[in-house]
């Protein structure tokens, strides 16, 4: 400015280029204060990008968790309705074998009844 001849040798002229340096100065610190400022948008964005990253995960492992859990819950029942079926077998074989048996007796009955019948019989012919 002093070469253009607006700042000279006089007492306005001081103050004017009191002011302007007043004036750069603010806008150092502005540009200062601008930096830090993001310095400290960029620390809190890499702060909340790592918090967002391990909310993720931690989600995916409650997801994996909770499918592990319902897995094992169903292969319980799975299990929980074979051992029933077992059981149903394991009665079911019980009735067959005792319905093997009365069938048998009634076989047994069956032949006494027709020895005592021929018996009857034979018994008939000899009288009549």
């Amino acid at each position: 400015l002093r070469e253009n001849g607006i700042l000279g040798n006089n007492p306005q002229s001081a103050q004017l280029e009191a002011a302007l340096e007043a004036a750069r100065s603010a806008v150092a610190k502005e540009k200062l204060g601008r930096s830090e400022m993001e310095q400290q948008h960029q620390v809190d964005l890499a702060r909340l990008n790592d918090e967002l990253r391990a909310s993720r995960l931690e989600v995916g492992r409650l997801l994996a968790q909770e499918a592990m859990r319902a897995r094992g819950e169903t292969e319980q029942a799975a299990s929980n309705e074979l051992a029933n079926k077992e059981q149903e077998l394991q009665l079911a074989r019980g009735k067959l074998m005792s319905m093997q048996l009365e069938l048998q007796t009634a076989e047994r009955d069956g032949e006494r009844l027709q020895e005592r019948l021929a018996r009857v019989e034979q018994d008939r012919g000899e009288v009549g």
